[in-house]
């Protein structure tokens, strides 16, 4: 199972653990197991390479199209699952010295936690996001999970004609992040 899939599988746990009872869907700090190196000790404590890693709810609210978690030692990176709208736009990028045309899409509404979010890390000197004049954020996409109907209702939207997707955000990789790098994968186009 590749890193991705593994981390959509935590994103699921977590809905379960928030949804499996009234009492439960009231916690605002439910904990899934974080990376494959951690050990698991008992019902939802985790220990990895000598600390505790916890993933904690965002905004209390847990669905199938929102539900984002957040850690004490990446609190500026959100992962999980977000359903934004907006619309499609190619960019040339560039990065360590290469310029390329990336696939992108301008996020104009939808969850305002991740947007919020994104807003922050641009701010701060993120380089991966951008922000158009009215500041929107913008995020680069891997098209070629897609299937081919749901890529072009994506190519085809615009400012007046957007789209919904969902958006599954991956913990981000500590290394460089090429030109074009995604750390969402498009779960579905509507």
């Amino acid at each position: 199972m590749n890193k991705l899939h593994f981390e959509f599988v935590l994103v699921m746990l977590a809905f379960s653990a928030v949804g499996c009872s009234s009492a439960q869907s009231q916690a605002t700090t439910p904990t899934i197991l974080p990376s494959p190196s951690s050990t698991r000790t008992q019902m939802g404590d985790t220990v990895s390479a000598g600390q505790e890693s916890e993933y904690t709810l965002v905004d209390g609210q847990c669905n199938n199209e929102n539900c984002l978690f957040v850690t004490e030692a990446e609190s500026d990176f959100l992962i999980g699952v977000a359903a934004v709208s907006g619309y499609y736009a190619q960019l040339e990028r560039s990065a360590f010295e290469q310029t390329k045309r990336c696939d992108s899409f301008i996020i104009t509404g939808g969850s305002s936690v991740l947007i919020q979010s994104l807003l922050s890390l641009i701010e701060h000197g993120n380089t991966v996001y951008l922000k158009n004049d009215p500041g929107q954020p913008i995020i680069s996409l891997d098209l070629n999970t897609l299937p081919e109907s749901e890529k072009q209702r994506l190519i085809s939207s615009s400012a007046s004609k957007p789209v919904s997707i969902v958006l599954l955000a991956t913990k981000p990789n500590p290394q460089g992040a090429p030109v074009c790098f995604s750390h969402f994968e498009i779960l579905r186009v509507k």
